[in-house]
């Protein structure tokens, strides 16, 4: 056996955090934009905006940013005025719906 296959992305690196951080902020500010937008008296979820994105992400620049959807959907919930367990489980629900979709629509781009 040869040496073992090292991380793609360093956990330690600085664009890693970028990308996490770049992600979290975009969930932030799409979830936001549509609170404030929603003509339904603040009854849309702003969650529907940003699971796209995190899907949408995680498909395009890989699976290590999950840590960019919990912490964008913290944020979120916690702006919204949610009690940080609700926010915390919010939250492992999208990390969860990302990559079970991105794992379902599997890599499409080189068939």
């Amino acid at each position: 056996m040869g040496p073992p296959a090292e991380d793609p992305v360093p956990r330690q690196s600085l664009p890693y955090v970028a990308k996490n951080l770049g992600l979290a902020l975009a969930a932030l500010g799409s979830g936001e934009a549509i609170r404030r937008l929603s003509l339904a008296g603040g009854y849309v979820p702003p969650m529907w905006a940003p699971a796209g994105l995190f899907v949408g992400a995680l498909w395009v620049a890989g699976l290590d940013l999950w840590p960019g959807v919990l912490l964008g959907m913290l944020a979120l919930c916690t702006v919204a005025g949610t009690s940080v367990g609700n926010a915390m489980g919010v939250g492992a629900g999208n990390v969860v719906g990302a990559l079970v979709a991105v794992n379902a629509v599997g890599d499409v781009r080189d068939p």
